[in-house]
């Protein structure tokens, strides 16, 4: 056999044996640089602004007829049905869609021919049949053929990385559409009086273009799937019979029925006399705007996809059709302003839409019938698309003598009816939308607010360097970054950077899921803290309290018993944060139990954070025991956390350049205005508790520290005696009374007690002078319901 009849069926037939990482890569990047060469013939000649403005503007079609050639196109997508019966008896897909492609792409070159013809004194009536017949048999034989290359790529390319090959190879598509479309744009601007002239270069040029794409796609390989069952009845039925799937298509197909009302005219309404006059350089304009917007988003939303799903992405995508809005307040005078807007909007939003329902299509249809369920897809998107613009076209007509002033500034004529319909229509077919069902999405809220938190630009930028092999110094510092809940879309490559070999980046993996509070690392951060030879055991431990997921308890607790003080340490703290029943019993325990002072003191930080005031049994005495003033200091905030504002006495505590007396001074008159209130609330002759605090104050001025603890006890017993309305002279039956009835006042109570018992066997000032302050703190802290 000839060498290069057998290199070429070697190219056409399908391989059997798995395919190397290397060689996949090599033909993804092919099939990108084929999609690249292919776009100028696809911007040309799919219905868009290119092929609508040539036909309307300048071969003088009627705004019927330019539906009626947009209808054509789209109803040729009944060849998809043609395509189940066609692949279904054919052994491969490559070859049928290759011929069928190749003959498709080079009927683009008769445009150019129609140019030439019109050029020199053809009939223009003529031109236009042709134009309609030649553009519509190139997208029946595309149509034919083109769900086998959906169902090529499908199988070829795994589905954890499906989306992101797919949006990367439209982004850089994206980048040749807006050198091409400003190019073509900007040729009819400089030669307007030889407009006809220049499409036919344009023709001719994309048409070389196209069949280029489709000689590359050669060197693309088709695995072999597996055998195609008969074509039956029941399997060419079995989309229609697939409740999701008839949900899906008809709602895509709604959509698409609304958007095409509309679209076919947007450009030639843009650059018309009779709309809004623009030179043709501002459909490059749009374009390039519409475009750059989508290259910058694309690959975020290829990214969004691959994490929560791709039906949430598609419902955000879907909201693009708002962008009309902006065509009702476009004049000839502000279009330089608004344009750019509606770019912006629709290039955000458009590719979400497109690419997540390409991508749902691909989801949720099965690998064995999957060229079926592409077919009928095709098809009914494509009636919904052809009907869209053939009742846009007679609509347009319809509507034509309309010319309604409403404002100086809003005119609405025959374009901002068909706009009208439009937006009512998009808006209607999200009803249906949201019943589609992908399975394993994320709900759409969730997705939305990930989206709309400040960090989202950080994180699509760290997840960028996490996902891809780049220096432990470059990931470590991208994952330090991740924070907040954008970054819960980076979870599947922070989780897998968990065993990274670099220390650092392990570490920081665990923090990030612990700052980003994802669910979804909470098994994997269990394994790692339970796991005696693992280097990242203690920031596991925080990771999970700073998560606050209740299922790490037993696995925090199980730590506690195995691990070294600095483990421990970190698991109480962390069960501190996460709270819950099994978790405050297991701290009051190590309370209770005998341990070091240093997790003694952590375990009461812990549990004072949930209002257990039993604890405070157990931190007083340990205040007042330890020899270590730092632990001291820390023990007298949880006291403060538990007893009175959490958070609010370390700032007394703390400002050690404020004076003693200062800071007692500024609890005073906190005090004060909180006594006052209690007199007022429950009736109490005025002053009555405010001038026995005057004199605990005049008192504490004197240095006399235990005379002021005896004038304390007399001031809480006073508030007892009004919050129970009825006097108890002893004092240990009315600590048990006041408990029972109101619990902080009673553990207030218990704890001046305590600290006048401490008084009379050991005058430490500095224990004293902090014993004080938490009084004060306290009782500036009641509130009048409270008493």
């Amino acid at each position: 056999m000839n060498p290069y009849k057998k290199r070429l069926k070697k190219w056409f037939s399908p391989f059997e044996e798995s395919v190397s990482a290397s060689r996949l890569h090599k033909m993804m990047r092919i099939s990108i640089i084929a999609g690249a060469t292919g776009m100028p013939w696809l911007v040309t000649f799919l219905p868009g602004y290119i092929l609508n403005v040539f036909f309307k503007n300048y071969l003088g079609g009627s705004a019927f007829l330019l539906g009626l050639m947009v209808a054509l196109i789209h109803f040729t997508n009944f060849g998809h049905l043609a395509a189940i019966y066609i692949y279904a008896r054919l052994k491969t897909i490559k070859t049928f869609w290759w011929i069928c492609h190749l003959l498709h792409r080079m009927l683009g070159f008769v445009p150019a021919l129609i140019c030439i013809y019109v050029i020199h004194g053809g009939d223009v009536y003529t031109a236009r049949i042709i134009m309609i017949v030649t553009i519509t048999l190139s997208f029946f034989i595309s149509n034919i053929s083109s769900s086998g290359w959906f169902a090529w790529m499908g199988v070829l390319v795994p589905a954890n990385i499906r989306a992101s090959f797919f949006t990367r190879r439209i982004a850089i598509s994206n980048i040749v559409s807006i050198l091409w479309f400003f190019l073509v744009t900007m040729a009819l601007d400089v030669q307007n009086q030889h407009a006809l002239s220049v499409f036919a270069v344009i023709f001719f040029f994309a048409g070389i273009g196209g069949v280029v794409d489709i000689a590359l796609h050669v060197f693309i390989r088709e695995r072999l799937s597996e055998p195609k069952p008969p074509i039956q009845l029941s399997l060419f039925l079995e989309p229609l019979k697939n409740k999701n799937f008839r949900y899906f298509a008809l709602a895509y197909a709604l959509y698409m029925f609304s958007f095409n009302i509309l679209n076919p005219f947007l450009g030639p309404y843009l650059t018309a006399e009779e709309g809004i006059g623009a030179p043709n350089i501002w459909l490059g304009i749009l374009v390039m705007i519409i475009q750059l917007t989508t290259i910058a988003t694309l690959s975020q939303w290829g990214l969004v996809m691959d994490r929560v799903g791709r039906k949430p992405v598609a419902l955000i995508g879907s909201l693009a059709f708002i962008a009309n809005v902006g065509w009702f307040f476009l004049t000839p005078q502000n279009y330089i302003f608004i344009v750019p807007v509606i770019a912006f909007v629709t290039g955000a939003l458009n590719p979400a839409f497109v690419e997540g329902i390409n991508q749902l299509m691909l989801t949720i249809t099965p690998d064995k019938n999957k060229t079926t369920f592409v077919g009928w897809f095709m098809a009914i998107v494509g009636i919904a698309n052809g009907a869209g613009s053939l009742l846009g076209g007679i609509l347009y007509d319809i509507f034509s003598s309309v010319h309604m002033t409403v404002t100086p500034w809003l005119i609405l004529d025959s374009f901002h009816m068909v706009a009208l319909i439009n937006i009512t229509l998009c808006a209607l077919s999200l009803i249906i939308l949201v019943r589609i069902h992908e399975g394993g999405e994320k709900p759409i809220g969730f997705v939305v607010s990930r989206l709309a938190t400040p960090g989202i630009v950080k994180t699509f930028s760290s997840m960028a360097i996490i996902s891809r092999p780049k220096s432990s110094l470059k990931v470590a510092k991208a994952l330090s970054e991740l924070e907040g809940y954008s970054g819960s879309f980076a979870v599947s490559d922070v989780l897998a950077r968990l065993d990274d070999p670099d220390p650092d980046v392990r570490e920081e993996a665990a923090r990030a899921l612990g700052r980003t509070k994802s669910l979804e690392g909470v098994e994997a951060l269990i394994l790692r803290l339970l796991d005696p030879t693992s280097t990242i055991r203690i920031v596991s431990a925080n990771a999970l309290g700073n998560i606050g997921d209740e299922r790490a308890v037993p696995a925090l607790i199980q730590a506690l018993n195995t691990g070294s003080e600095d483990l421990k340490e970190a698991c109480i703290k962390a069960l501190g944060k996460i709270g819950g029943t099994e978790s405050v019993s297991h701290l009051i325990k190590l309370l209770q139990e005998e341990n070091s002072e240093r997790i003694k003191t952590q375990s009461a930080d812990a549990v004072a954070r949930h209002g257990v005031f039993e604890a405070a049994y157990e931190i007083l005495p340990l205040m007042h025991q330890t020899r270590n003033p730092v632990l001291r200091r820390q023990l007298a905030i949880s006291l403060a956390n538990l007893m009175g504002r959490p958070g609010e006495f370390y700032k007394d505590l703390t400002s050690e350049n404020v004076a003693f007396g200062n800071r007692i001074n500024r609890l005073f008159t906190e005090a004060l205005r909180s006594l006052a209130m209690i007199e007022k609330t429950k009736k109490i002759p005025k002053n009555e508790l405010v001038n026995q605090l005057r004199s605990i104050q005049n008192t504490l001025e004197s240095e006399k520290y235990l005379k002021t603890l005896d004038q304390f006890l007399s001031l809480i017993k006073s508030l007892v005696s009004i919050s129970l309305q009825k006097e108890i002279k002893d004092d240990e039956a009315l600590l048990y009374y006041v408990i029972y009835r109101n619990v902080k006042l009673g553990m207030l109570l218990w704890f001046v007690q305590e600290i006048n018992a401490f008084g009379q066997k050991s005058i430490n000032e500095d224990i004293l002078k902090t014993d004080l302050l938490l009084i004060m703190f306290f009782i500036a802290s009641l509130k009048a319901e409270e008493v």
